[in-house]
């Protein structure tokens, strides 16, 4: 996919965001949008990361407007059209009028993903139940702790756990978020994601502590139905997830938090996308995220090439663009992501 040269283009994610990844590199958004780490929090000081050459040229790459570092084809913001400069940028003038890649104050996102520890093993993300060893988490735990008390914490405005494993099933994650709180850190918004399994009213309970801050609650899902979720939510109880979702769709009645579902789409689930936006809509869902399928290691090549059915070469390709038609799927909470383009 080409960039239209046309369109005045800004991504503010080089500017604001910082993602930590399971081996401690830090990228400025998914590894699968922009694969260039900027540097390695179990390396260097994060100060030294932030402004490191390499975020410099990525930085200077989007101000050029040729973004050259990221992938075109995975990332959503530019399937989509969404670094389309608009007069709603606003906040990111600046950083635009000023052309400065070497930033005075740290990042006012963070997306933590350095435990990818989980209580299921999805084919699209792992092929074994991951569980750090009690060393690694004493580890990273004191890299948390460091982290809260440090200069570079105190501008983050939103935080996301996580999107490399299940926070509720870290004793990594939940330390972290035992120790956030509304006196030390006020205003801060939250992402939660998660599938879900274990957001039950006594874990919710447990985590009185940050209801103030959990802005959006983000469930990884990929099924409308019990058997498609057994086979690709692996150690997955679909009847669980459900009365999960009837709680939160209560909750949502007394706390005004965003509730997302996300559908990663594939070769078994995708006739079920229109069913999906059914089951979002019974719980009141805000969003639906459907996702292109990547290969992140699990699949042999000709199994992905059988799973990936967004690819033209796949035997259901056609009949998944036909899908897309249905009139269902033009629902305004739905949002196709990286799959935009197959969209009309």
């Amino acid at each position: 996919m080409e960039i239209n040269s046309n369109v005045k283009r800004f991504c503010s994610y080089p500017f604001t965001k910082a993602t930590f990844s399971p081996s401690g590199n830090v990228f400025f958004c998914c590894p699968a949008w922009l694969d260039l780490p900027i540097g390695n929090i179990f390396k260097e000081s994060f100060e030294d990361i932030w402004n490191s050459r390499t975020a410099q040229k990525i930085r200077r790459s989007i101000l050029d407007e040729n973004f050259k570092y990221c992938n075109p084809v995975n990332c959503p913001r530019i399937v989509s059209g969404a670094v389309k400069r608009e007069p709603q940028w606003g906040k990111y003038d600046h950083f635009m009028e000023t052309r400065n890649v070497v930033l005075e104050t740290g990042p006012w996102k963070v997306s933590l993903n350095y435990d990818n520890s989980c209580n299921l093993y999805c084919k699209s993300c792992r092929n074994n139940v991951i569980v750090l060893p009690k060393e690694k988490q004493a580890e990273l735990i004191r890299f948390q702790d460091s982290m809260l008390t440090s200069v570079f914490f105190k501008h983050i405005k939103e935080i996301t756990i996580t999107g490399a494993g299940e926070a509720l099933s870290s004793p990594v994650y939940m330390d972290l978020l035992s120790k956030i709180n509304s006196r030390e850190h006020p205003g801060l918004k939250m992402i939660l994601r998660t599938n879900g399994l274990l957001l039950t009213p006594g874990n919710w309970k447990r985590l009185e502590n940050i209801h103030y801050a959990v802005n959006a609650i983000s469930i990884s899902i990929d099924a409308a139905c019990e058997d498609t979720y057994r086979r690709l939510r692996r150690g997955g109880d679909f009847n669980r997830l459900l009365k999960n979702l009837e709680f939160l769709k209560e909750l949502k009645k007394e706390k005004p938090f965003k509730l997302w579902l996300h559908f990663v789409v594939q070769k078994a689930n995708y006739r079920e996308m229109s069913d999906f936006l059914r089951l979002a809509k019974k719980y009141n869902a805000d969003r639906v995220l459907f996702g292109k399928l990547f290969n992140l290691g699990t699949y042999e090549a000709e199994d992905y090439r059988d799973a990936a059915v967004h690819e033209p070469a796949n035997p259901e390709f056609s009949r998944f663009k036909e899908l897309l038609k249905d009139p269902v799927l033009k629902d305004p909470i739905i949002r196709f992501q990286n799959l935009s383009n197959f969209v009309d």
